[in-house]
């Protein structure tokens, strides 16, 4: 079965051990999701104004399995494991125009309690080797994982952070601000006698 809920926040404590979670979740049917999409909006290099909403032809949507696991080495541990799809409004970073972008991630991860940071073997990893593969690992304390901190970095890492709307873009003037895209201004024109 799918679900198509799921709270940002995860408490563990409600799991059942060995038993696998399906969730479907996009902008709009969760508001921490739809608050994610904002964000990504927003970016530097996102629309000048950034919108109060987002626009109508952006989403954000994940799949995800959480499946809730325990043994003496790990102790109880989460393995999450999914895809991030998301399409949205950003500005290109040479001429400032609106432009669309998108992006997908995979993603594995294994959140162990905090109380294994401490030791050695856990305390600088990136990475576990766990349920037959290697994956991130992450710490979770209080029986207590935040989702939407998750999938934040894990956009965060991942997103374009130099979208363009076209490789062959000319940019701004430096001097003027005129998209050169649009015109040659007379600063462009001066520089090319000068040469």
């Amino acid at each position: 079965m799918v679900d198509v809920f799921l709270n940002q926040i995860l408490n563990v404590r409600k799991l059942a051990l060995n038993n696998e979670k399906t969730f479907q979740l996009n902008d709009s049917n969760c508001d921490w999701l739809k608050f994610l999409l904002s964000e990504i909006e927003q970016l530097p290099g996102s629309s000048q104004d950034p919108p109060q909403d987002t626009h109508k032809d952006s989403y954000l949507n994940i799949d995800i399995k959480i499946v809730k696991k325990d043994n003496s080495e790990l102790l109880e541990h989460i393995f999450l494991e999914g895809s991030i799809d998301c399409f949205y409004k950003t500005s290109c970073i040479r001429c400032l125009n609106d432009m669309n972008d998108s992006f997908t991630i995979d993603f594995k991860a294994c959140f162990i309690p905090k109380i294994l940071e401490k030791n050695e073997i856990y305390a600088d990893q990136l990475t576990i080797y766990a349920n037959s593969e290697e994956m991130e690992l992450y710490f979770y304390e209080e029986q207590i994982i935040d989702l939407k901190e998750f999938f934040h970095e894990q956009i965060s890492l991942n997103i374009n952070q130099f979208p363009l709307h076209s490789e062959e873009c000319k940019g701004m003037c430096q001097v003027c601000g005129e998209n050169l895209n649009e015109k040659i201004c007379v600063h462009q024109q001066e520089n090319c006698c000068t040469l």
